[in-house]
């Protein structure tokens, strides 16, 4: 199939408009779309999206993702492997607070 010939539909002007059945019959036309393609990538992505149809349609539904949990978890992965290992847990988590903590130490007397 063409690529071309597939068209998004159209988006409402404001953000309220926008119903969970819009989303579901859209992605029910995309995934269709998508299965029917030549390209495995595209049918690959269409399995993916309907193993996990439910959890998309909640997200429209709360509007509410786990990303914040996600960067964090990154940033602390990677204080873990700036220090090559750490003592204890106690200087583990002091550098935690002091990374993710923001804190302004320039502003500390001693």
């Amino acid at each position: 199939m063409n690529a071309r010939r597939y068209q998004s539909p159209q988006k409402p002007t404001k953000q309220c408009e926008q119903k969970p059945v819009h989303f579901k019959a859209g992605f029910q036309t995309l995934c269709s779309w998508m299965m029917h393609s030549r390209l495995e990538p595209m049918k690959t992505l269409a399995r993916r999206i309907r193993r996990h149809w439910q959890d998309i349609l909640t997200y429209f539904d709360h509007r509410c993702t786990n990303a914040i949990l996600e960067g964090l978890n990154g940033i602390i992965q990677h204080i873990k492997t700036r220090a090559r290992g750490f003592r204890n847990m106690d200087y583990f988590s002091t550098m935690i607070y002091l990374t993710c903590g923001k804190l302004d130490l320039a502003t500390v007397t001693i």
